[in-house]
């Protein structure tokens, strides 16, 4: 059993042999784990990890062991949702008007289409999406509300968004993050930098795309 800050249980640890696959321990460590309770268990066999919280999805292969203070932060994630992730999502409306350079604009149809599909495979299980827009369609404004309505939901703790050029960062922090500032702080990072501080961090890429990955560890 792996132990919080204030050595109250924070999640189950499943050992097994190098040679059983840890995922086939699921059921046995889902049984420890809802009698402490926690809400997280960890299946390995000092190769092979997977992450599980039981109550949102199945359990998914990890590079390495998460940290006390990120399971932490799970944690009180969840104590802040509305009820388990479909709930959750459910209880944060889609918005009438969002914030764009400054302005108050209306979202158009495909906007919200794509809000309700982001949710939709949300709840399905899924941790990698793909939203492919034309040029000038409102791309920026769209992420950028999918991801303030996850944090609304209390879905996500941390975001990169990833751009090719320095100017279409800044583009991106003064047209619509600016506006999320004072809830969740960000910052731009640049040639290496980086930080385990800011919520929303703005980051450049080598690639002619806008890129934006959600830290969806904590589900």
């Amino acid at each position: 059993m792996l132990k919080d800050s204030r050595s109250r249980p924070l999640a189950v640890i499943e050992a097994k042999r190098f040679s059983i696959d840890p995922y086939a321990a699921k059921d046995q460590a889902r049984a420890y784990a809802q009698s402490l309770p926690v809400h997280f268990v960890i299946l390995s066999n000092g190769t092979d990890h997977y992450l599980w919280d039981y109550a949102d999805g199945d359990a998914r292969p990890i590079l390495g062991l998460p940290t006390q203070a990120d399971l932490e932060r799970r944690a009180n994630l969840k104590q802040h949702r509305r009820g388990d992730l479909i709930q959750s999502l459910a209880a944060v409306p889609y918005p009438a008007h969002f914030r764009f350079k400054g302005d108050e604009i209306s979202p158009y149809p495909y906007q919200l289409d794509c809000l309700r599909a982001a949710d939709a495979a949300l709840a399905a299980g899924r941790r990698r999406m793909l939203f492919e827009m034309a040029t000038s369609t409102g791309k920026t404004p769209t992420i950028t509300t999918v991801i303030k309505r996850w944090f609304q939901a209390g879905l996500i703790s941390r975001v990169l968004f990833l751009a090719d050029r320095i100017e279409l960062a800044r583009q991106a922090e003064q047209d619509t993050f600016d506006d999320y500032r004072a809830q969740w702080p960000g910052t731009l990072r640049y040639s290496g930098k980086h930080s385990l501080e800011e919520q929303i961090v703005r980051g450049l890429t080598g690639v002619g795309e806008e890129f934006v990955e959600l830290d969806m560890r904590q589900l």
